[in-house]
């Protein structure tokens, strides 16, 4: 993880450290809608989702970022099929 970091966002490895790492899973239950909008503010600027099934084992899935202080657009990231 640290090395692909350092390649997307130019910060050296040695700089950087994971804190308050978790896992999700969904099962695929229906009306299941994963994690609510919420804020990850830690401080430390960098937040990021690593996708571990293949996308062509589910459908959906995303990431959604709602308006914000940063952009008036929603953003929606969605795994590449």
């Amino acid at each position: 993880i640290l090395p692909a970091l350092e390649a997307q966002f130019g910060i050296p490895a040695r700089e950087l450290w994971l804190y308050d790492t978790f896992l999700l899973k969904f099962s695929g239950t229906p009306g299941e809608s994963g994690l609510g909008v919420h804020v990850d503010d830690d401080g430390f600027g960098l937040s990021f989702n690593v996708l571990l099934s293949d996308p062509a084992d589910f459908e959906g899935g995303g990431t959604r970022f709602p308006p914000n202080a940063f952009s008036s657009e929603e953003a929606v990231y969605t795994p590449r099929r």
